[in-house]
């Protein structure tokens, strides 16, 4: 019995059906089919809040750097010139607001390799109050919305409402800390979280 192979035209249709199967099956085997974060992909262009990474109990035990875009920035340059004790010494992000946390792995106390983005965006008044009217994600390197163990965080609940709880206890300064020293120092992660 011989085996007929497809030749010609047929040949470039069946190659055809197999590459784009191939590409369909991929991305999710892979993990890839996440969606990727453009609007954070220029954030080492924007301000950081202070130079040197500094360590994070509550973003893995992670160092960690902070950086603004400039609407944020300008909201937090308005805020630290503010006089204390003044209604104008809180602060309150304008919507399109993005503050990205780099994180590095730590070792010790130095940087090792990359880790997690951690993001915020402001949102408009009252579109997500419960979140602080912030969305709330964590990114690969390359920008990609983290899937651990099945999870996806990203959002305003769900899988990211660890974030938005530690984040609660800034809540009179718009669920954002600040500088290094107002960080929690809490070092327990949510059951399971992995990251």
């Amino acid at each position: 019995m011989r085996m007929r192979f497809p030749s010609g035209p047929r040949i470039m249709r069946v190659a055809a059906l197999l590459l784009a199967a191939s590409a369909a099956l991929a991305p999710s085997a892979r993990g890839q089919e996440l969606k990727k974060l453009d609007f954070i992909q220029d954030y080492l262009k924007w301000s950081a809040l202070y130079r040197d990474p500094v360590f994070s109990a509550t973003h893995g035990k992670r160092l960690v750097r902070t950086y603004m875009n400039p609407p944020a920035w300008a909201e937090w340059q308005r805020y630290q010139k503010a006089p204390e004790g003044s209604q104008a010494k809180l602060l309150a992000f304008p919507p399109g607001s993005l503050i990205v946390k780099d994180s590095w792995e730590n070792l010790n106390g130095k940087p090792g390799a990359r880790a997690y983005l951690f993001v915020m965006r402001k949102e408009a008044a009252n579109a997500k109050p419960d979140a602080g009217d912030w969305y709330w994600a964590i990114a690969t390197p390359d920008f990609r919305v983290l899937k651990w163990e099945g999870r996806i965080f990203e959002g305003y609940a769900g899988n990211v409402q660890y974030c938005i709880n530690c984040h609660r206890l800034a809540e009179g300064n718009d669920f954002f800390f600040g500088s290094p020293d107002k960080l929690p120092k809490q070092e327990e992660k949510p059951a399971g979280s992995g990251y």
